[in-house]
C-alpha cells in the first residue's frame, strides 16, 4: 500500500468551550513522524473531543491543526480525511448488513472520480473507478488480516475483528495520519494482543503517523514512543510513559484515582 510515510502532525493551543464548559483547553500537541504517539487521561478529560476537533466534527474556539504544515483547522470532515487524516471511533461504526468488503468500499465512495452523467451511461471511467475502489478495499483488508474474510457480513463478525475492519476502513483511503479512538476498548486480553501486534504491523509496513487515544497502558506501553496526558481538558505532562507516570503533576492529578489506568 504505497503511500507519503512519516508525515508530521500537530496541533497547537486548541480551545473548545461547550457553553460555559471548557472541554479542551490550549492543547498542544505534535506527533512522532512516522511513530506512535499516546494520548491518556480519565474518562472526561478531553480526550476524544481533541479527535473530534482534529477531524472536522466539531470548530475549535481557538488553535490550529496542520498536517505536513497545511492548516486543517475548521474544514469540513470529508475535507479533512481528503487531505489524509483516517480514523475510528471508541464505539464502532459500520455497516453491520453489508459484507466486509461493502463495507471498506463504501469509505472510499468520496474519493472516487465520477459524476452522475458517468454513473447514468455507465461509462468506462465508472468501471474504472469502481475496480480502483475495489483494489484499495482489498489491499487494505489484507493489510490487517481480514482478507478471507471479504464476503462475511459486519454482524458475524465477533468484536475484535469488528475493530480490525474499522481500521481497515479507515486505511483504505490511504491517510496520512491514523486517528486510533480507544481501539482496544470492549477487547479481552488476548485481542487486546493482537490489537498491539497488528498497529505495531501496520506502522513497520506503512511508516504511518499514528496518535491513540486509549486506557489500556500495556498497549500504551508496547507502542508509543511518545506519550501526553491529559486532565480537565489541559496537557499536564508529556514525554515518554515512563516519564510522564514519574511527573509530578501526573501522580497529583490521578493519585488514588487510578492513576495506573489513566
Amino acid at each position: 500500500m504505497s503511500q507519503a510515510t512519516g508525515a508530521r502532525f500537530e496541533f497547537h493551543n486548541l480551545t473548545k468551550a461547550f457553553g460555559g464548559l471548557v472541554a479542551v483547553n490550549d492543547v498542544t500537541v505534535e506527533a512522532v513522524a512516522g511513530g506512535i504517539t499516546g494520548i491518556i487521561g480519565s474518562n472526561g478529560a478531553g480526550k476524544s473531543t481533541v479527535f473530534n476537533l482534529i477531524s472536522g466534527f466539531y470548530k475549535p474556539d481557538a488553535g490550529q491543526v496542520l498536517l505536513e504544515g497545511q492548516d486543517l483547522t475548521g474544514r469540513q470532515p470529508h475535507e479533512i480525511a481528503a487531505a489524509g487524516v483516517g480514523r475510528t471511533f471508541q464505539n464502532i461504526r459500520l455497516f453491520q448488513g453489508m459484507s466486509v468488503l461493502d463495507n471498506v468500499r463504501t469509505a472510499l465512495h468520496r474519493s472516487l472520480d465520477y459524476n452522475v452523467f458517468h454513473a447514468l451511461l455507465r461509462l468506462p471511467k465508472i468501471r474504472s473507478e469502481e475496480k480502483r475502489a475495489e483494489e484499495a478495499a482489498l489491499e487494505a483488508l489484507e493489510l490487517v488480516g481480514m482478507l478471507e474474510a471479504k464476503e462475511l457480513t459486519g454482524s458475524s463478525l465477533p468484536y475484535g475483528l469488528q475493530r480490525r475492519l474499522e481500521i481497515a476502513r479507515a486505511l483504505a483511503m490511504k491517510p496520512k495520519i491514523l486517528l486510533l479512538d480507544e481501539p482496544a476498548a470492549g477487547l479481552n486480553p488476548g485481542e487486546v494482543a493482537d490489537l498491539v501486534n497488528l498497529i505495531r504491523s501496520i506502522n513497520a509496513k506503512l511508516g504511518l503517523t499514528i496518535l491513540v487515544i486509549e486506557h489500556h497502558m500495556d498497549l500504551v506501553a508496547s507502542l508509543c514512543q511518545k506519550v501526553f496526558a491529559m486532565n480537565f481538558g489541559q496537557v499536564i505532562a508529556g514525554g515518554t510513559l515512563a516519564e510522564v507516570q514519574n511527573d509530578p503533576a501526573v501522580l497529583e492529578a490521578y493519585l488514588g484515582k487510578g492513576a495506573s489506568h489513566a
